[in-house]
């Protein structure tokens, strides 16, 4: 659904069906890799493979907030590659938690410049 007149300046996804909440995703990176066909069962690639952890493909901002909530709820999560687009993990951040990330991220890029 789109914006309702009583949305947030940010919303972009307005769900009314269980719920009256602004919602908005923005992917913030992608490696642009397509799905990886997987290995055969069974084989050692398949069993090498089960032992690591997934790569992150991708990464979104993910912003809602409903009626009762005082603040966004926001949450970076993390993405496989793939067709499915499997979520591996999910970071639940404030504001303040964001500006933090923001100025580290920021700092260590200076170091690298």
């Amino acid at each position: 659904m789109t914006r309702s007149p009583d949305c947030k300046p940010w919303c972009d996804n307005h769900l009314t069906k269980f719920e009256n909440s602004c919602n908005t995703m923005i992917v913030i990176y992608d490696d642009g890799r397509q799905a990886e066909a997987p290995p055969t069962p069974g084989t050692m690639a398949a069993l090498f493979r089960a032992g690591l952890p997934k790569a992150i493909s991708w990464v979104a901002f993910v912003a809602s907030q409903d009626e009762e909530d005082e603040k966004p709820i926001m949450d970076l999560q993390f993405f496989e590659a793939g067709d499915g687009a499997e979520q591996i993990s999910n970071l639940h951040v404030d504001l303040d938690g964001l500006r933090t990330l923001h100025s580290s991220l920021a700092d260590i890029l200076r170091e690298f410049s």
